[in-house]
């Protein structure tokens, strides 16, 4: 990090954890992709540790992309609050959605289930659903809310989030329901998705993030009600603790934690057109409840099969954290 250092030179004391630091590096340097990894507390954006690999496509940490399943979460969000649904409304997957001439798929066929339990296992097909029946302005709302289109406040040139263009795109029909899974015009950097998941963590404060103790954070209070977010907040819990939850693999006993995965194809690589990879995202928070802490960590290039790296990566800086309170 000594780039980052001198590049902040004048900001005097950075808030990162060296420790914690350490364990972030080692976790993203271990797992031979590219990709970046911010670690920081959710209740007033303070930055805690922070590091990027470089890969083909920039700076994972300063580029944006389509944040795949960890959108669902404002899906959610936009769908309840806009009163399309409600915490008892099912919907059922059959494994695949069809809209007009097209069938999109969902990874299994989960049956009847609710949105937090479609949170917790992550079924496209419930929030494909969901996109056809708010259609756009209401998600565009909620991401807007979340800061996705703004620069998230932290001392270096990040971009601003890509939001959509509510306007109907004859040449994508399904972008609506695209949309709504993170993979159709939204695109998000590591930096501003942990600063949106941040104010879901932290009960619906918006704030700033930042890597100089001089700082002052500057936080706007969201109008969303506490018991959509904690629905969400209880959501991501069961993703995790729950066996059937997407990232259940990745808890840690004694150790509880929040999560969210995704996970979307990388664009193919003009050296190797055929060749298929993904890029994988996870974002945790700890505690379940009234957490201290944030990680978000974006890996690219990952294989078709393993959809969890990011999720591995950010499980260890978690492990390595709770050792540091643990002392």
């Amino acid at each position: 990090m000594a780039s980052l250092r001198e590049r902040l030179k004048d900001s005097g004391p950075l808030t990162l954890v060296p420790e914690l630091q350490r364990f972030a590096e080692h976790a993203l340097d271990g797992a031979g992709h590219p990709g970046a990894l911010v670690a920081l507390d959710p209740e007033d954006g303070k930055v805690l540790a922070l590091y990027s690999v470089a890969g083909d496509r920039g700076d994972p940490l300063l580029t944006v992309h389509e944040p795949a399943s960890t959108f669902k979460v404002f899906s959610a969000i936009a769908a309840i609050e806009g009163g399309v649904i409600d915490q008892e409304t099912t919907l059922s997957c059959s494994g695949s959605y069809p809209f007009r001439d097209m069938t999109l798929t969902c990874p299994m066929a989960h049956g009847a289930l609710n949105v937090s339990r479609a949170l917790a296992v992550s079924c496209n097909a419930f929030f494909y659903a969901l996109g056809e029946k708010q259609g756009p302005k209401p998600l565009l709302a909620v991401a807007g809310a979340f800061g996705l289109g703004e620069r998230t406040g932290i001392e270096l040139d990040d971009p601003p989030g890509v939001l959509r263009d509510p306007k109907p795109n004859p040449e994508r029909p399904a972008l609506d329901l695209t949309d709504a899974i993170g993979h159709g015009a939204y695109q998000v950097s590591p930096l501003g998705l942990a600063r949106a998941y941040a104010a879901i963590a932290n009960g619906g404060t918006l704030v700033s993030l930042h890597l100089s103790q001089r700082a002052t954070p500057r936080a706007s209070r969201l109008l969303y009600s506490q018991a959509t977010l904690g629905l969400v907040r209880a959501a991501l819990f069961d993703a995790v603790d729950k066996d059937y939850g997407r990232a259940h693999a990745e808890r840690i006993d004694g150790y509880p934690f929040a999560g969210k995965t995704g996970g979307v194809d990388a664009p193919p690589l003009p050296s190797s057109p055929n060749e298929e990879s993904m890029d994988s995202w996870f974002v945790a928070f700890a505690p379940p409840t009234d957490p201290k802490l944030l990680v978000a960590a974006r890996l690219e290039r990952v294989p078709m099969d393993r959809s969890l790296t990011a999720a591995m990566v950010v499980r260890e800086v978690l492990v390595g954290a709770r050792a540091l309170a643990e002392r």
